[in-house]
């Protein structure tokens, strides 16, 4: 009897191999789609937070602008009032109770010592008018305002501000500026303690 001594693989085995490498494509194709679709929703995402945020700071900025003008009326009622050493009756009306009263109580002629005084009770008096800004008095020279912008339901832009003193050119400045998170806080209160 003859052997035939040829070890190849044979017909069998190239078609197994065959399968398996099909199998290989389909499953390294498959893991290729998700992992596509998965970048393409994180893509979507960040693309909508971003335009939410940029169109939340645009709204800020805008505000922004509107309290600046703010300080600039009040900065020119200041420098009416130092120029001509007394207030009118109009400068008056304009001013809160409080406003009134320290306006009243100057002794006359109004000068540079009360500028930064005046300044406040004017600014505070057109910041009144604003919704959703919140005027904190920190200090005799400090005052800080602050408002907040929703980005979306969840977050907020806040910003904070700082009112200058009338003798600096630069109107005010910026503590914060930044996206807050307002989800509510859940308190479990209910939770045993698992303990050793």
């Amino acid at each position: 009897m003859a052997f035939d001594n040829n070890k190849g693989a044979g017909a069998g085995g190239s078609s197994v191999l065959m399968v398996f490498m099909v199998l290989c494509l389909c499953i390294f194709g498959t893991l290729s789609l998700l992992s596509a679709h998965a970048d393409l929703t994180i893509s979507n995402k960040t693309a909508v937070a971003a335009e939410q945020f940029y169109r939340a700071d645009a709204e800020a900025e805008r505000f922004l602008a509107v309290i600046d003008a703010c300080f600039f009326a009040a900065r020119q009622e200041t420098e009416a009032i130092l120029t001509a050493g007394d207030y009118t009756q109009e400068a008056l009306e304009r001013l809160g109770p409080q406003g009134q009263d320290f306006l009243r109580s100057l002794t006359k002629p109004a000068g540079i010592e009360d500028a930064d005084e005046i300044y406040h009770h004017f600014a505070a008096a057109y910041l009144a008018r604003l919704e959703g800004v919140m005027v904190t008095r920190v200090e005799a020279s400090e005052t800080v305002i602050s408002f907040r912008v929703e980005i979306n339901n969840t977050r907020a832009l806040s910003v904070k501000i700082r009112m200058n003193a009338f003798s600096v050119p630069l109107r005010y400045g910026v503590l914060e500026w930044k996206a807050v998170d307002e989800t509510p806080w859940e308190i479990d209160e209910g939770g045993n303690i698992p303990v050793g």
